[in-house]
């Protein structure tokens, strides 16, 4: 089987029940204690929201993210603005991709990709890529500006993917990521989807003692640390070290891990912060 379309329709249902049940909810009632709970939890989150702003809803980035594609490194990479820039892709495609033949046959463009390890060109058409997204006919590509092309990527090897075969992979990347304008098959069914969630980093304050006691602004933290990545010595030993807010009350440290053979672990504590 090789990348074409197939004409056939796909349907996305809503993962979601959209059946009820008929026993009646209960009337839902707060106890006088949830209440004043709830209530001291809000005021904690509207003191940080109007003091420490800037210090909420910060991600870490990944120093080292994996941009490779998913082929893997490509027999040949072309950046475009190595070369003079051309306002047409078949100008592009003519005078620098050397390992891709470009042919025209009653109006359409095809292209063949060098195979690598015979040094001839395949009989079928390549796997043709657009910031990873796939495109069935090299019309479309055609008529896309180079203008806004980065690089172009190319592998003169077969491809395998699951029961598919690649003729070569012709692979585009925009200097955006986001297709920048490229117009997708009308028919196509586009998901958004979340990808990897960055790492959340919680603020939690660092006092040394004058700035303790000169320091005006009110702490109403409920998680006083949060940390998703410690790792403990050689004994199974590992230290943090953290501040308590201005909210006497029972704390619950909450510990999850996991062994270096895999076995999951937890651990529940509590301790009080009394009133100074």
């Amino acid at each position: 089987a090789s990348f074409k379309d197939t004409g056939n329709r796909i349907d996305i249902f809503s993962p979601f029940s959209e059946k009820f049940s008929d026993v009646p909810a209960p009337r839902f009632q707060l106890s006088e204690t949830m209440q004043q709970d709830l209530l001291q939890h809000s005021i904690g989150t509207q003191v940080q929201n109007v003091f420490f702003t800037d210090r909420l809803q910060k991600f870490v980035l990944d120093k080292n993210p994996d941009s490779s594609a998913f082929f893997g490194q490509p027999d040949k990479r072309y950046y475009l603005d190595d070369y003079t820039r051309f306002n047409t892709m078949e100008e592009v495609m003519r005078e620098y991709v050397s390992d891709v033949t470009v042919h025209r046959r009653q109006r359409k463009f095809y292209f063949k990709v060098l195979n690598e390890p015979k040094q001839t060109f395949f009989d079928e058409e390549p796997l043709m890529l657009v910031d990873g997204v796939v495109v069935l006919d090299a019309d479309n590509i055609m008529q896309y500006n180079p203008l806004k092309v980065k690089k172009i990527e190319v592998v003169g090897r077969q491809y395998y993917h699951g029961s598919a075969i690649a003729s070569g992979i012709i692979s585009y990347s925009t200097f955006k990521g986001d297709l920048e304008g490229f117009q997708i098959d009308p028919s196509s069914i586009v998901l958004e989807y979340e990808g990897l969630q960055l790492e959340r980093a919680f603020y939690s304050p660092a006092y040394d003692a004058s700035a303790k006691t000169s320091s005006r602004l009110p702490d109403f933290r409920n998680v006083l640390y949060w940390s998703p990545d410690l790792k403990t010595d050689l004994q199974g030993y590992h230290q943090v070290n953290f501040y308590s807010s201005d909210r006497p009350g029972k704390y619950m440290v909450v510990l999850q891990g996991i062994t270096s053979a895999g076995d999951a672990g937890a651990k529940y504590l509590t301790f009080d912060v009394n009133n100074p």
